[in-house]
């Protein structure tokens, strides 16, 4: 076993190896074959996966590591972003929204809304709703009920009706 260890590791001297968009590959792989087992009349969904597959080898052993590492760091930079816009909920747009901000999960003007994260952690005790007015995200807590609540950016008062909450 040492002795494929090292025959192993001689290969791969120089090589480039694994990084984060081979995980990612990989991943896109077993999606693309499990949606396969579903469509086995679509042959696209098999083709996909093979050429996923290839490329994801052949990145691992490329030589050319100048290059591996520069489709590594632009699809870093793709996956930020596309994570930040996913963690955001109720912001503006832009991505300069995404940093900064003070921190806080109530939606104030810096600070882009509350993230996934905020949402999830505060469930059983708060809601965000968004103001129709100026789009703000506004934590209210959570009773059960049509509530009138009033927007703290803008002043527009609005009703909302929570299911999901403690009673009164």
């Amino acid at each position: 076993m040492n002795n494929f260890r090292y025959k192993f590791s001689q290969f791969m001297q120089g090589r480039y190896g694994t990084d984060q968009l081979y995980y990612a590959l990989l991943v896109l792989y077993l999606i693309l074959l499990i949606l396969n087992m579903f469509f086995r009349k679509l042959m696209v969904f098999n083709i996909l996966s093979w050429v996923v597959f290839i490329i994801a080898f052949y990145r691992v052993f490329s030589r050319d590591t100048f290059r591996r590492s520069k489709e590594n760091a632009v699809f870093l930079n793709l996956w930020d972003k596309l994570r930040g816009k996913l963690g955001r909920v109720g912001s503006g747009g832009g991505f300069s929204g995404f940093h900064g901000g003070n921190g806080s999960t109530g939606g104030s003007q810096g600070s882009g809304g509350p993230t996934l994260t905020d949402k999830m952690r505060d469930f059983p005790q708060k809601k965000y709703v968004t103001c129709p007015k100026c789009k703000a995200a506004i934590r209210v807590p959570r009773q059960r009920g049509k509530h009138t609540v009033r927007c703290p950016r803008c002043g527009e008062r609005f009703g909302v009706h929570i299911v999901i909450g403690s009673k009164k």
